[in-house]
């Protein structure tokens, strides 16, 4: 009896280290991309002003798109041409675990899973507000030229060739998923380091200050982003910084205050400074002299490491956005 269930207990643990084995060797080669991750019914109620009809939306939709690349929220990928991204929203993230259904007749699992499931709709809500913010308002700041939330429209959307990490091919029906399009930007750093090699200097300091002018200015407006990841989150377009990550931006009036104003600021650019000291010195004091002369002498008092607990976010004031109208932004 013993021996049938040692083995019995060998078994189920072989079957579920192959199992484990199987997933991770297929999020290696996939990503996860899938056609039912990038699907859903989630409805809202955000007002939209998309016009398919321009010419610029029109050829680059019709174009095949290859994998690029996948972030916390949405798979990416790149337009034939090299001029275009095209994010899904990764809805597998969104959704409770599905396996936890099967226990829901336990209350205190069923009461888990209710909770869960309403925290992810609360995600999934202001990723979507996070986009429509972009889109709406800050077209010029991310390059977004187009958006959809699975809402009926009066025109049909095409039939998007996508080519996954395999190099297989996926048909996708635009109407019926929510995604961006987006122009595509290069990262800031390596821009930045493109200059630097060819002793354009002058261009980099420039960047620089495009990038607090602009977010000094999305502040100013009421706007500002949640991720602080700015290296990672910032291109450059025509020699200009964009957000290309648009997940968390928010809409809080408290932004247009100085203080928080200048406490974002700095926390924001604490590690681009910190990379600019080790690759580009010159730049990095080129940007702390900057941060100064905004800051003040306030600058010296707001730390030396920022710690990630310390960065917080800010609360959206926006989650009615279909009752904001512009002039009520300005």
């Amino acid at each position: 009896m013993i021996k049938k269930l040692f083995l019995f207990i060998v078994i189920i643990l072989c079957t579920y280290a192959v199992s484990q084995g199987v997933i991770k060797s297929y999020y290696a080669l996939t990503d996860g991309f899938r056609i039912a991750n990038i699907t859903s019914d989630h409805s809202n109620d955000l007002p939209l002003k998309n016009d398919f009809n321009t010419e610029e939306v029109r050829a680059a939709l019709q174009q095949e798109f290859t994998y690029l690349g996948k972030g916390c929220q949405s798979y990416v990928f790149e337009s034939a041409d090299g001029q275009y991204v095209i994010k899904f929203i990764k809805f597998q993230r969104y959704r409770p675990k599905p396996w936890y259904d099967l226990l829901t007749f336990i209350p205190t699992v069923k009461q888990y899973q209710d909770r869960k499931r309403i925290e992810k709709r609360e995600e999934l809500d202001n990723l979507l507000r996070s986009w429509h913010l972009g889109f709406t308002y800050l077209k010029e700041q991310t390059g977004v030229i187009f958006i959809h939330f699975g809402q009926r429209l009066d025109y049909e959307l095409p039939i998007c060739t996508l080519k996954d990490k395999l190099n297989l091919k996926h048909f996708v029906d635009l109407s019926q998923v929510h995604f961006m399009l987006q122009r595509k930007a290069d990262l800031l750093e390596k821009v930045i380091d493109r200059y630097q090699a060819k002793c354009e200097s002058g261009q980099a300091r420039l960047l620089i200050d495009e990038l607090l002018t602009m977010l000094f200015l999305e502040y100013q407006q009421g706007f500002a982003d949640n991720d602080h990841a700015l290296m990672q989150n910032t291109g450059v377009l025509d020699g200009l910084p964009i957000h290309i990550d648009v997940g968390q931006l928010i809409y809080n009036k408290v932004v247009q205050h100085p203080l928080v104003q200048n406490r974002e600021i700095y926390n924001k650019t604490y590690l681009l400074h910190r990379w600019l000291r080790q690759k580009h010195p010159a730049l990095a004091e080129h940007l702390k002299m900057r941060l100064i002369a905004i800051i003040g002498m306030d600058y010296y008092f707001l730390g030396e490491y920022v710690h990630k607990q310390h960065i917080y976010k800010i609360p959206d004031e926006s989650l009615l956005m279909k009752k904001i109208t512009p002039e009520k932004l300005s």
